[in-house]
C-alpha cells in the first residue's frame, strides 16, 4: 500500500466484503495516509483490516486512527509481533476460512452469536466454551503448557481431576497438533498464544461422534479465549472471588492466570459497595482499562464489587492508574484500591482482609471515600490490636496527656488530632472543614497536642506511633 493511502490500488483490487491482510509497511509512519486507507476500505464496503507485526513495523497507532475506527465501526485487528511466536498470514486466512466454511453449521453459529451476547451481558470463559460444544458430544479443555495446569474446561470438577491425573499425562500437548484415539475416545489438540500464555486446546469427543468440524471448532476456541482474556466479554468473576475470599486460594489462583498479562507486573485491585458508590466513576475505571487494553475482571460478594487487573508497576512504563485521574466525586461510597501487590498470596490476603472489615475499615475511616493500600494495612492492624487488652492499655498510655487534658478542660484535643491524621491527611485546612473550625483554631490544637505528648510531627516515628494510637482509640471509644 503506497503513500496517500494506497487510494488507486485499493479501488483497483479491492472488493465488497473483503478483509484486507497487510503491515502497512510503506504508510507505517504517516497518520494521515492511515487514516485514508482505512477511509477508503470503508467506503468501499471491505469488512475489516487485519495488521500484521504491530508493535515492529506500525510500532503503534496514533489514537487519530483509533478514534476513526470507532467513528466509522470500522474493525480493526492487530497481530501482535512476538519473535518468540511465529503467526504467519495463512494462520489467519484459515481461521477466516474455518469460520466461513462453519457459518452454514446452524449450532456452531448460534454458539458465536451467544458468545457476542456475553459482551452485553456477561459471563463466564467456561459459559462461553460450553457454546461451542453445545449440543455436541464433546468437551474442551485449556491447558498451560508451561505449568501443565489446566486454566479452563467444559469439565465438571470431578471430570477435571480425572483428566489432570490420567490423560494430561499422556497427551502430547508439546505438539503444535495432534490426534489422537485412545479406546472410545478422541482428542483433538492445538497450541494456541495469548499474550504471554502458551496454551493447548484440546477437544474431547467420543470415537463415534461424527462430522466433527475440527478446524472450525478451534477457530471458535481462539476467538472464545481472545474475547474473554481482552475482556470483550465482562467476565462474571464473582467464582473467582468466592474462592479468594473462601480462602481456595489454589482454584483462585489458577482462574487468576488469564488476568495476568506478563510475570514482571504486579496486581492491582479496586473495591466499592455498589449500593452506595458512584456508578460514573467506576464507569470511567472500567473504560480507561479497556482504552489502555488492561484485562480485568469484576466480581461481587454481597455487596461489595471488585476490579482485579495487572499492570506494570514500573512507573516509568507506560502503566496506568485509572483512579489518580479522575475527577468524579465519590458521593457517599467508599472505593478502596491497592497498588502494585507482588504476588497472589499477598493480594487474596488483602482482598479477604478488606471484604471481612468493610465495616470497621468504613468506620474507621468515616470522613474519607478513596482508600489506598496502607490505609487498608493500618484498618486491619488496629482491629487486630482492639481486640487485645495490652494493646489498648498501651494506647491510653501514649494518649494519657491528652485524654486527661480533654477531660479537665472539656477539650476536643484527640478529636481534632484524630481528624488531622486519619481523616485530613495532616491539611489544616482539610481539618477546619472537617470540624467547622477556623484553620488557625486547627493549627492551636494540634501544636497543643504535639507539646503535650512531647513531640514533633514532622518526625516520622512520631507520627506512625501516634497515628496509630488515635485510630485504635477512635474505634475503642466508638
Amino acid at each position: 500500500m503506497g503513500s496517500g493511502g494506497g487510494e488507486e490500488l485499493l479501488e483497483g483490487s479491492l472488493k465488497k466484503n473483503e478483509i484486507l491482510i497487510t503491515a502497512l509497511y510503506n504508510i507505517r509512519n504517516n497518520v494521515e495516509d492511515q487514516c485514508t486507507a482505512i477511509r477508503t476500505m470503508n467506503r468501499l464496503k471491505a469488512s475489516g483490516l487485519i495488521v500484521f507485526y504491530y508493535g515492529f513495523v506500525v510500532k503503534e497507532f496514533d489514537r487519530k486512527v483509533v478514534e476513526l475506527c470507532n467513528e466509522l465501526e470500522f474493525p480493526l485487528i492487530v497481530i501482535d509481533y512476538d519473535e518468540r511466536v511465529s503467526v504467519a498470514y495463512a494462520d489467519v486466512l484459515n481461521d477466516i476460512q474455518a469460520l466461513v466454511r462453519g457459518e452454514g453449521d446452524e449450532m456452531l453459529h448460534a454458539a458465536i452469536n451467544s458468545m457476542i451476547q456475553l459482551q452485553q451481558n456477561g459471563g463466564s470463559v467456561k459459559e462461553a466454551l460450553s457454546q461451542i460444544v453445545k449440543n455436541r458430544h464433546a468437551e474442551i479443555v485449556a491447558v498451560d503448557v508451561t505449568s501443565q495446569r489446566i486454566l479452563c474446561s467444559t469439565l465438571s470438577e470431578k471430570e477435571e481431576f480425572e483428566f489432570e491425573n490420567k490423560e494430561m499425562r499422556t497427551l502430547p500437548l508439546n505438539m503444535l497438533r495432534f490426534e489422537l484415539l485412545a479406546g472410545e475416545t478422541q482428542y483433538y489438540g492445538q497450541r494456541y498464544y495469548s499474550g504471554y500464555l502458551e496454551l493447548s486446546l484440546v477437544l474431547i469427543t467420543s470415537k463415534g461422534e461424527r462430522k466433527v468440524p475440527v478446524e472450525f471448532m478451534f477457530s471458535c476456541m481462539s476467538f472464545c479465549i481472545n474475547l474473554w482474556r481482552l475482556n470483550l466479554i465482562f467476565t462474571k468473576g464473582d467464582s473467582l472471588i468466592n474462592s479468594i475470599v473462601q480462602k481456595e486460594w489454589k482454584r483462585a489462583r489458577r482462574e487468576l492466570m488469564f488476568y495476568r498479562q506478563e510475570e514482571s507486573m504486579s496486581w492491582h485491585f479496586i473495591m466499592y459497595d455498589t449500593s452506595k458508590s458512584s456508578c460514573a466513576l467506576i464507569q470511567n475505571v472500567k473504560e480507561t482499562l479497556q482504552r489502555e487494553g488492561v484485562p480485568y475482571v469484576e466480581g461481587k460478594k454481597e455487596n461489595l464489587s471488585i476490579i482485579i487487573y495487572n499492570q506494570y508497576a514500573d512507573v516509568n512504563s507506560n502503566s496506568i492508574d485509572p483512579l489518580f485521574h479522575l475527577d468524579l466525586p465519590l458521593e457517599d461510597g467508599k472505593l478502596v484500591y491497592a497498588s502494585n501487590v507482588s504476588d497472589e498470596h499477598e493480594l487474596f490476603q488483602m482482598i479477604c482482609d478488606t471484604v471481612e472489615e468493610w465495616a470497621f475499615i468504613c468506620d474507621l475511616f468515616r470522613s474519607r471515600s478513596l482508600l489506598g493500600r496502607f490505609e487498608l494495612m493500618e484498618a486491619v492492624a488496629c482491629k487486630r490490636d482492639c481486640d487485645k487488652e495490652e494493646a489498648r492499655e498501651q494506647t491510653r498510655r501514649i494518649l494519657k496527656p491528652l485524654i486527661d487534658y480533654d477531660k479537665q478542660r472539656d477539650g476536643l484535643l484527640i478529636e481534632t488530632l484524630s481528624t488531622f491524621l486519619i481523616d485530613a491527611n495532616r491539611s489544616f485546612k482539610d481539618v477546619a472543614e472537617l470540624t467547622y473550625i477556623h484553620p488557625n483554631t486547627a493549627q492551636y490544637r494540634i501544636r497543643k497536642a504535639e507539646s503535650l505528648l512531647g513531640t514533633d510531627f514532622n518526625q516520622t516515628a512520631a507520627v506512625h506511633v501516634v497515628y496509630h494510637a488515635v485510630c485504635v482509640y477512635r474505634m475503642m471509644e466508638g
